[in-house]
């Protein structure tokens, strides 16, 4: 074991690693910072450098590990050489894992180059380029599991070079961030989260399946990044600290004592571990009376875990413009939502196809246009959680709910209105106007009534509208009784076997990606334009594709929530499956390729699921738990 003397601390950084059949043991080795329980308190510039400079240790250690990496791919091609660079991947994974926290924090967009999926990225921003080939710790993995690719060495120790020089990129913002208190504790409370809905639904490390003994690695890295705060936080509040390592300490060791990636009870390790860690740090974090970032995000800066109540910002993605929603903004936009007044023809409103008793939506395989036009349109999807997305309709052309509300009024197929001229007809009415004036404020002249606070008091209704206290919420909450047997069992399966979680990521259950929830993912899955299980043919919208006119995002939709989807029927964009058995039996035989709707460029992985028929109904009991 190697140790480094950083800030007056022994910190350990790289664990002795046994071999354990063709590749190497994880979670072997001692926490990182067990054996500072006597270091003496320090001022806060103190505490802060020396955090400062475990981060540098830690990302050196990352090098090395690489390093050894590199060394190792050069020797592939026999059983010893592949076994030694199996385990040196192991391990630059393990160093990894515990400066994920901080890698995740100060330099996100390098994170996702050294630990994003091995799928070609979008290059909008490249020139002539469409798409960038994908790289990092994934890329590798896919040269060296399960069984190491034939003659890869050179492409091999490529792509490790690559994957190093990123981090040297990392390595340099380390040493010139400005670093505080508030971002590291709240890259912690990030990392915990990241265990849960990446770490152990096999988002990052879908080929090795290692995913359960990583996270072990993961929690180990946030427990010594605690380190050189450990003496303040025992003389601030003792308990609490001390309860913070024992639930971190119970959490590693259940990631170690059930490894295997199938059978592990997810939903038992948030309600036990996951989320009392969550609690333990933020009460740690108060008790040293470090603050949050003040930021604006999706979840809430201030919210212990992503389970709690009021855990979601739905002002996030607002424009800069907009103000927050009041009861009286709100009550304007709901009475707009069924106002018919807004169409065209006076015959229909937003509620005509997002009706609330469905879910705010209509039960309908596509949308019905309005009369006199025979366009095809999009299922319409539920409006429940429209307002936790950073981009809006199925090929997320437009990011602001404001947008969205003209877009749709206008559109001629929807509801062929015009905002402008409703408004301008509205302020001659003086109901109309005395409403507006009580929801915004100021006089109730003709000037109370615009077509952008017709806009912004529809987008307050709607931000209005997301929940997450459904039965499963509350069961992660602690009132496990909350739901039954299989709907638990069915989140396992949603989250391992099936592999629902690396899609439609948890806890929103839609495509924004953890722990940022910035991004919004769009997914090829080969959707066929009928529901047929052999000699399908993809469905004619091409989604996102007309957009960019980018290959990769050529039949490419946006991945929506599964939250309320046993009452939205029917289902895909087009409505072609009208059951959830039938949307699982899609996924279980490997998507459209699997039933001739083939693409270029499925991201939807092909294999078959094998999902059994007690595994497919449990998680129809989860799904139904969502709503």
């Amino acid at each position: 074991m190697s140790r480094v003397v950083v800030a007056g601390l022994v910190v350990s950084l790289v664990s002795a690693c046994a071999g354990r059949g063709s590749v190497a043991a994880e979670g072997d080795g001692p926490i990182p910072g067990v054996l500072l329980a006597a270091a003496p308190a320090r001022s806060q510039p103190a505490r802060t450098a020396a955090a400062q400079a475990l981060v540098r240790a830690q990302l050196d250690s990352v090098d090395a590990a690489l390093a050894s990496l590199e060394r190792a791919a050069a020797s592939v091609g026999t059983p010893e050489g592949d076994r030694q660079a199996q385990r040196a991947f192991t391990e630059a994974r393990r160093a990894y894992k515990h400066a994920e926290y901080a890698i995740e924090t100060w330099a996100p967009t390098a994170a996702m180059a050294l630990n994003g999926p091995a799928l070609p990225k979008v290059a909008d921003d490249e020139g002539d380029r469409p798409y960038r080939e994908p790289e990092g710790f994934q890329v590798v993995e896919e040269y060296l599991f399960p069984a190491v690719a034939p003659d890869c060495s050179g492409m091999l120790t490529e792509e490790v070079r690559n994957t190093r020089a990123t981090l040297g990129r990392v390595r340099l913002i380390a040493a010139q961030v400005t670093f505080t208190d508030e971002h590291h504790f709240d890259g912690l409370r990030r990392e915990l989260a990241r265990v849960v809905s990446l770490g152990l639904s096999g988002f990052d490390s879908p080929v090795a399946r290692r995913s359960v003994l990583e996270s072990a690695e993961a929690l180990r890295g946030v427990r010594g990044a605690l380190v050189p705060y450990a003496a303040d936080a025992r003389a601030a509040d003792a308990s609490a600290f001390a309860h913070l390592e024992a639930v971190l300490d119970g959490a590693i060791a259940t990631l170690e004592r059930d490894t295997a990636f199938v059978t592990f009870d997810r939903f038992g390790f948030i309600v036990q571990h996951a989320r009392p860690a969550g609690l333990a740090l933020a009460a740690v974090r108060e008790a040293l009376g470090i603050a949050v970032p003040d930021e604006r995000r999706l979840w809430r800066a201030d919210a212990a875990t992503p389970y709690e109540v009021g855990a979601w910002e739905p002002m996030a993605f607002a424009p800069t413009w907009a103000e927050a929603p009041t009861a009286s903004t709100t009550a304007l936009g709901a009475a707009l939502f069924h106002d018919p007044a807004l169409s065209g023809d006076g015959t229909r409103s937003c509620a005509s196809c997002h009706q609330p008793g469905r879910a705010f939506q209509d039960g309908r395989v596509r949308a019905e246009p309005v009369a006199g036009r025979t366009a095809s349109l999009r299922n319409t999807p539920t409006l429940r959680h429209a307002a936790l997305q950073p981009a809006l309709h199925a090929d997320g052309r437009l990011a602001f709910l404001e947008d969205q509300v003209r877009d749709v009024v206008h559109n001629p197929d929807e509801m062929a209105g015009d905002l402008d001229r409703v408004a301008e007809a509205w302020r001659s009415d003086a109901v109309r106007r005395a409403a507006f004036a009580r929801a915004f404020g100021g006089p109730a002249d003709s000037g109370a009534v615009t077509s952008r606070r017709i806009a912004s008091a529809l987008a307050a209704y709607v931000r209005s509208l997301p929940v997450t206290d459904a039965p499963f919420d509350r069961a992660l909450r602690g009132d496990t009784a909350a739901i039954s047997a299989e709907a638990r069992r069915g989140f396992n399966v949603y989250m391992g076997k099936a592999a629902c979680g690396t899609c439609h990521f948890a806890p929103l259950f839609n495509g924004v990606v953890p722990t940022r929830y910035t991004e919004a993912e769009y997914e090829v899955i080969g959707v066929p334009g009928r529901a047929v299980w052999r000699g399908a043919r993809v469905d004619a919208d091409s989604g996102r594709g007309p957009l960019n006119d980018n290959p990769l995002h050529a039949f490419a939709f946006k991945t929506p929530t599964v939250r309320h989807s046993a009452r939205t029927a029917p289902y895909m964009h087009n409505g072609v499956y009208r059951t959830l058995e039938e949307v699982i039996r899609f996924y279980n035989l490997g998507g459209g390729e699997a039933i001739g709707a083939v693409t270029a460029h499925q991201t939807l992985p092909t294999d078959a699921l094998d999902l059994t028929d007690r595994e497919i109904a449990d998680l129809i009991a989860f799904l139904r738990s969502l709503d």
